[in-house]
């Protein structure tokens, strides 16, 4: 994706709605063990429905955290391939729980185009020889960044990326994505949904102008193909997640040509694709990819 400048009809106040992305709630805490019970509270997630219309026509309707929705709404349209710019969105206005989006062409294609993804994706990363006739056959973005990261740069930007998720530590309720533009962050979300903080992220990272093409994306929660091919549309070269990857998500990112990486925890992660963007020890030379089995489609 093209390195874009902010665009007009974005990136301005917004209602967050009632209660924004927490709600304290009162909670009876028991212990088993002893055989006793508390009065207490505390903080909960909170979640709410957002209609995304698209000149006119409702194109979806995703349940979210209600906050970032302007960054949420540019970054789905984004990483869906809905739109391939910010300069393709005329006007972006969110009232309530609807948000209103003037593009610049007739988007009904490219939704069709984007449903066919979520009709394979649905599963959240099960795995057939279906799936990937299917996947296989749509057309997939190719992520041809030469950008290289060493080992000392991931574990900055782990340590970063923890510290900033104050969502996560409030309640325990919900995910985070942080887009890292050559090891500083310019695009953070914090979800009900991994999807959703992925898009926060992504559209807050392209309002602020970022180059995708020497970017790391890190979020929270399994990685199967929809995640993965979420970055690989805007062109992420790295996509690291401190739990596990699903057999989909290594097949997608081999296809595409992403870095994947996984189980990002302490001082270990796994490297499931494209590991020559990875320098071990500080240089730019990464481990060699030769001899290393790769997700092959059924005959």
């Amino acid at each position: 994706m093209e390195h874009t400048p902010k665009t007009a009809g974005l990136g301005g106040e917004e209602p967050q709605g009632e209660w924004g992305s927490t709600k304290e709630v009162s909670v009876t805490k028991v212990d088993i063990g002893a055989r006793s019970a508390r009065e207490d509270s505390e903080m909960v997630a909170v979640e709410g429905p957002l209609d995304i219309v698209l000149n006119g026509e409702l194109a979806a309707t995703v349940f979210s955290s209600p906050t970032m929705r302007q960054e949420h709404v540019a970054g789905y349209l984004l990483d869906e391939g809905i739109i391939t710019s910010l300069k393709e969105i005329e006007d972006l206005k969110v009232d309530g729980a609807r948000a209103r989006v003037r593009l610049s062409f007739d988007p009904s294609a490219r939704v069709a185009a984007a449903s066919v993804y979520k009709v394979i994706t649905t599963a959240c990363g099960l795995w057939n020889p279906e799936f990937v006739r299917l996947l296989d056959r749509v057309d997939r973005p190719s992520v041809a960044s030469e950008y290289r990261v060493s080992l000392d740069d991931i574990a900055k930007m782990l340590g970063e990326f923890g510290r900033g998720n104050s969502a996560w530590k409030a309640t325990g309720g919900v995910h985070s994505a942080t887009i890292f533009e050559e090891g500083r962050a310019v695009g953070h979300g914090e979800d009900v949904g991994r999807h959703n903080a992925v898009d926060k992220a992504v559209g807050q990272a392209a309002m602020a102008g970022a180059d995708f093409s020497r970017c790391v994306g890190i979020s929270t929660g399994r990685q199967p193909a929809d995640m993965v091919l979420k970055l690989a549309r805007v062109g992420v070269p790295i996509v690291v997640s401190n739990t596990s990857v699903i057999y989909s998500g290594i097949y997608a990112a081999e296809k595409t040509g992403v870095t994947l990486i996984g189980f990002a925890r302490g001082s270990r992660l796994n490297i499931y694709t494209r590991p020559d963007r990875i320098a071990l020890k500080g240089g730019t030379e990464g481990p060699r990819e030769a001899g290393r089995p790769r997700p092959r489609s059924p005959n």
